[in-house]
């Protein structure tokens, strides 16, 4: 079930649904098939530190008319309402949100990055996204919602790192792409964390086009001591 927001909805709503549907999820284990060659040894989310900091959205300095890059909490009207129509849409709903580490993002989330580009609107120039873990042993964040509309293009980068001198800390995410029919969407995503940081973030696409929209479901784990001084990119041009 898909829960609509109004203007009146807190961040602190949509942490209390995250945290039912957390509520009737659990951890998964090697028993679980997605998960049997995953080592979750060590990880211990009741004691991991509360985020503090929601991340870094940087828009062109020119946007056409009425593309929204912005956070979900200081967004008013049809803007508001266009994102809250589509937020949790791919993950079962805002209150039934289907995977464990998607459900505890949700419930202890600072905010949501929004990126909206309307019908046949194309950005000339990226939007750059960024999630940075900046102190010893903190929790980092993100949730990042793009919707391109019929014909729209454009191209989102985003960045998941440490700061320097950060040797560990918790990273979570949810990234949620909605992309209408003959739109182009170039998603880039790079991961480059310390030494002992657990990455945690699942990727949902759709494409919709007037018929039910075709789901592209991931999720990707890191325990970045198996990728020190290096960085992991992968780039979905034409994703959808």
């Amino acid at each position: 079930m898909t829960t609509t927001m109004t203007t009146d909805t807190t961040m602190d709503t949509l942490r209390e649904q995250g945290a039912a549907a957390l509520a009737g999820l659990r951890m998964p284990t090697r028993k679980d098939e997605q998960w049997r060659f995953t080592n979750l040894r060590g990880l211990d989310l009741e004691a991991a530190a509360e985020p503090t900091g929601r991340g870094q959205l940087e828009a062109p300095a020119q946007l056409p008319e009425g593309v929204t890059v912005g956070w979900l909490s200081e967004l008013e009207g049809a803007a508001l309402e266009a994102a809250t129509a589509q937020l949790g849409s791919l993950l079962g709903g805002l209150d039934s949100v289907d995977d464990y580490f998607a459900a505890h993002q949700q419930a202890h989330g600072r905010d949501v990055a929004v990126v909206h580009v309307p019908r046949n609107v194309r950005l000339e120039e990226p939007i750059h996204a960024a999630s940075i873990l900046e102190a010893e042993g903190a929790t980092a964040s993100w949730r990042l919602l793009v919707i391109l509309e019929e014909g729209a293009d454009a191209t989102v980068i985003e960045q998941f790192s440490t700061a320097g001198g950060v040797s560990e800390g918790l990273s979570q995410a949810i990234v949620e792409l909605v992309v209408g029919a003959n739109a182009r969407l170039t998603y880039v995503t790079t991961q480059q964390h310390a030494e002992g940081t657990w990455h945690f973030a699942t990727h949902r696409a759709a494409r919709t086009s007037g018929s039910p929209p075709r789901s592209f479901p991931a999720r990707s784990f890191a325990k970045a001591r198996i990728f020190s001084a290096c960085a992991i990119a992968a780039s979905f041009r034409k994703l959808l």
